[in-house]
């Protein structure tokens, strides 16, 4: 989209004899007649809702020049305008963004520029500086989202414990729109790219996941034509399995394995431990001791898959119907119960 931008200008005359270069009709008695008289008014029309600019500027003008001056070329950030009409009297000159950006990094100021606007008279050859048309800029050409890897390696999908997302940006996005979607549970974020066009941008953004939906969340940041993608593992409480068991009186051992949605060899540090209770006659093994009423164990033992494990041995001394529970905890305080009754 093309920006068309509004500037008045007003240029002194030649100030000394030394200044005057003569072109085909100059005459240095009609220069010096012009003292400090303007020489030309350009006027440039800016639509009200022109904002920073992101592409190529387009300059239209017009040109009305003192009736003794003659205007040989008009300059827009060093660029040559093109004559619409005789002496400049209508202009127009297409400014690339590059030049602007350029600009704006000389002038120190990377979210906007002054671009000088000049004029060549025939009484001085020299580009006489007229005035200047700022600009203001903007500019996505880099833009990151990353997730801060939390303490655990997840986010609980029951708690709420939101995940923090580092967003970075070039210094010249500062002040753009920022767009930030997810594919479940609630961002939070500035709508705006914060900055001071200076320093890059850098912003945090927070994700809260569903209550009790799991998987991966996958966060988009849009801004200007750039996206950029972080994603976050949220995980539920652990479950039991077997849940629950009745167990014949004597019978070997039951071996419970404690498992939840991270990748076999994470599932191990994620569990905290177990609680068991307490008993007569049934027994909840972690490795060779009994756990029961010894308040939360971590699970030392795995199986093959690498599931963290305890076993539960009802022995033959234990009541018919007896049951003991065992509640397994992940390293937010996620559980889950399993309950083993004796037969």
């Amino acid at each position: 989209m093309r920006h068309l931008l509004v500037l008045c200008l007003l240029v002194a005359a030649c100030d000394s004899w030394e200044r005057y270069v003569s072109g085909p009709d100059a005459s240095p008695s009609r220069c010096l007649l012009a003292g400090d008289a303007t020489i030309a008014t350009v006027t440039i029309d800016v639509p009200a809702s022109t904002g920073p600019v992101t592409t190529d500027v387009l300059v239209r003008g017009s040109l009305v020049p003192r009736a003794d001056v003659n205007i040989l070329k008009v300059l827009v950030a060093g660029i040559p305008a093109n004559h619409d009409g005789p002496d400049f009297l209508t202009f127009d000159v297409n400014v690339p963004f590059s030049v602007i950006q350029a600009q704006a990094v000389a002038d120190g100021t990377p979210t906007s520029a002054d671009l000088p606007v000049e004029v060549i008279t025939d009484c001085e050859l020299t580009p006489m500086r007229a005035g200047s048309l700022h600009v203001t800029l903007r500019a996505v050409t880099s833009l990151m989202l990353t997730a801060v890897r939390p303490a655990h390696g997840y986010i609980p999908s029951s708690l709420s414990v939101p995940a923090e997302l580092d967003l970075t940006a070039n210094r010249e996005a500062a002040g753009l729109q920022l767009a930030l979607t997810t594919t479940q549970g609630t961002v939070i974020g500035p709508t705006v790219l914060p900055g001071d066009g200076i320093h890059p941008v850098t912003a945090k953004v927070l994700l809260t996941p569903d209550a009790n939906k799991q998987g991966t969340a996958v966060v988009v940041a849009q801004a200007g034509q750039m996206a950029a993608t972080g994603s976050v593992t949220i995980v539920g409480p652990p479950g039991l399995h077997p849940a629950s068991a009745a167990i014949q009186r004597g019978a070997p051992e039951l071996e419970v394995f404690v498992t939840n949605t991270l990748p076999a060899g994470q599932i191990a540090a994620s569990i905290a431990g177990c609680i068991a209770g307490v008993t007569p006659g049934i027994a909840v093994h972690v490795g060779g001791d009994d756990i029961s009423g010894r308040g939360l164990t971590r699970l030392v033992a795995q199986d093959p898959l690498l599931h963290p494990i305890f076993r539960v041995a009802v022995l033959p001394t234990a009541a018919v119907g007896a049951a003991i529970s065992v509640t397994c905890f992940d390293v937010y305080g996620q559980s889950a119960t399993g309950t083993y009754t004796a037969l």
